[in-house]
């Protein structure tokens, strides 16, 4: 941040742009102002610019993103051929299996949907993720979790919390901790209806040029999915993670 290129109005624009991101939905002025760390009239005016720009639309007092971010997101896919290759992984599953995929960030202590496939007929669909995923009860967060040590997920839980979403939801600090050794040991995450009772979902993580996790790939199924086919679908996607944290850090070197 005190680097002498780093501009901050165009930092400042890019965190309220976040604030939007991770409320994921409409705000006032006031909302930003109490949401972030800068003054009313800085948030005004960076307001008024990304309206001028069509990257904000405005009903009534709220704020709203505009479908320029769609726009970037296909973007996004059609010029990175890292973002293009992770889809193509994603797809060739989801239609091996007939069920849905689900790719997963980290951002700040948060499991954020980026990208999703849902072929015809799966069992589990879009509008049932939700696009910020509790790490109790979740592949993505207990793989996230996994690269850190016990005492930081003790802090870390105590601090954000553990998600009751199904008699099943893990909620207890050491019964989470068994699960994620479990992930550290097996290189997979599993979850049958802690999330959903009529859900079930494998993850596995995709590593960046230093080791860290980058992203999780999550393929869920319903009720239906018999278990001779978790053996089958856990072995296809830690060859998949295996493949892409391959390509990611071979991208990341150029």
């Amino acid at each position: 941040m005190n680097d002498k290129y780093y501009l901050k109005s165009v930092g400042n624009a890019l965190n309220v742009l976040d604030i939007f991101s991770q409320q994921q939905q409409a705000l006032t002025i006031n909302e930003l102002v109490q949401l972030s760390d800068m003054d009313r009239a800085s948030i005004n005016r960076i307001i008024f610019t990304l309206l001028q720009k069509e990257y904000l639309i405005k009903f009534g007092k709220k704020y709203y993103l505009s479908d320029v971010f769609l726009q970037l997101s296909i973007a996004y896919r059609r010029s990175s051929t890292v973002g293009q290759r992770i889809k193509d992984e994603m797809t060739a599953i989801s239609d091996k299996y007939g069920e849905s995929t689900f790719l997963y960030r980290n951002k700040d202590e948060q499991c954020v949907l980026i990208d999703w496939y849902c072929p015809p007929g799966a069992s589990f669909v879009r509008s049932q993720m939700l696009d910020i995923m509790p790490y109790n009860c979740s592949t993505m967060g207990k793989i996230f979790l996994s690269e850190h040590e016990d005492d930081e997920i003790r802090k870390f839980m105590d601090k954000i919390g553990f998600f009751r979403s199904t008699e099943y939801s893990i909620c207890e600090i050491n019964a989470f901790l068994k699960e994620i050794e479990n992930v550290r040991a097996n290189g997979f995450a599993f979850c049958k209806g802690e999330y959903a009772l009529d859900t079930g979902a494998i993850g596995v993580p995709i590593h960046n040029g230093a080791r860290h996790i980058q992203y999780v790939i999550s393929l869920c199924f319903g009720n239906a999915m018999t278990e001779d086919n978790y053996k089958l679908i856990i072995d296809d996607l830690i060859l998949i993670g295996k493949r892409l944290s391959l390509y990611l850090s071979s991208a990341e070197k150029g």
